[in-house]
C-alpha cells in the first residue's frame, strides 16, 4: 500500500498541454468552476493557494456529509481541519499547510488519510488527494475527497480485534513494526538500553530507531516525539 504522506513528489503539473494558452483566466476558471460542481460521486474543491481561498465546492459535499459547499469557501481549511478527529487534526493539518506554503516544495501531490465529523455527527475515513497546478499565474489546489468508510469498516470486519486503525498513519510516516514498538517503550518512559534488553537488539539498534522516529515525526527531541504520536495512536 502507498504511503498516504509525501509518496509521490515530481515537478508541479502545469496545465500547458491541456489548455490553450490565449484562454483567459476567467474563462478558465468558469470551466474549472463548472467541472467542480458538477461532481456527484466525488467531493471536489478548487483553492487559490496565493488568495487562500476555495474556488468552488461540488454538491457531493452536501451529499456525503451534510456540509454546505458555501460553508467550505467560507469557512476555509480552518472550518475542514476543525471537523477532523482530534488525534489526526495536528498532523494533517502540519502536512497541508506544508504542501501548499513551502515555498521550496516541488510537490505535485500529496495522499492523505484520516477520519472527519460529518454535520449529523456521524464519523467518516476519508481518502484525500492534493494536486497543485500552475496556471494564468495562478496556484491551484485540487482537492478530490473519497469516502473510504465502507473500506475501513471491511478491514474491521475481517480482522477483528486485529484491526487497528492507527496503523494506516504509521503507513503515511513508512514507521516499521520494529519502531512501533519501540515507540510504544518509549511512551513508557523507557531509555535506550531498557528497550535494547527489552526487545533484544544491540543499544546502537535502539538508539537508531529513536533517531529514526524523530525524523520521520519531523520533530526535535523525544518529549515531541510522544506528543506528536499521542495525536495520532493511542499510545
Amino acid at each position: 500500500m502507498k504511503a498516504p504522506y509525501d509518496i509521490s513528489y515530481e515537478k508541479e503539473i502545469s496545465f500547458d498541454k491541456s489548455y490553450d494558452r490565449e484562454t483567459s483566466w476567467p474563462q478558465l476558471k468558469d470551466r474549472l468552476k463548472n467541472i467542480c460542481e458538477c461532481s456527484k460521486n466525488l467531493m471536489v474543491s478548487l483553492f487559490d493557494v496565493k488568495k487562500r481561498t476555495f474556488i468552488c465546492c461540488s454538491g457531493s459535499f452536501e451529499t456525503v456529509l451534510g456540509y454546505t459547499p458555501s460553508k467550505l469557501i467560507d469557512g476555509g481549511w480552518d472550518f475542514w481541519i476543525d471537523k477532523i478527529d482530534s488525534r489526526e487534526k495536528s498532523c494533517v493539518k502540519k502536512r497541508i499547510t506544508e504542501f501548499l506554503y513551502t515555498l521550496n516544495s516541488d510537490s505535485a501531490t500529496i495522499y492523505l488519510r484520516y477520519h472527519l465529523r460529518s454535520l449529523s455527527g456521524k464519523w467518516y475515513y476519508l481518502k484525500h488527494v492534493m494536486e497543485k497546478y500552475s496556471v494564468c499565474n495562478k496556484t491551484l489546489t485540487f482537492n478530490y475527497i473519497y469516502d473510504f468508510t465502507e473500506n475501513e469498516s471491511i478491514n474491521r470486519c475481517l480482522k477483528g480485534k486485529n484491526y487497528k486503525n492507527h496503523s494506516f498513519f504509521l503507513q503515511e510516516l513508512n514507521v516499521s513494526s520494529r519502531e512501533c514498538e519501540v515507540l510504544k517503550l518509549i511512551s513508557n518512559g523507557l531509555s535506550s538500553k531498557q528497550i535494547a534488553d527489552k526487545l533484544c537488539i544491540s543499544y546502537h539498534t535502539a538508539v537508531s530507531h529513536r533517531k529514526h522516529l524523530i525524523e520521520k515525526f519531523k520533530v526535535l527531541n523525544t518529549a515531541q516525539l510522544v506528543k506528536m504520536a499521542s495525536e495520532i495512536i493511542r499510545l
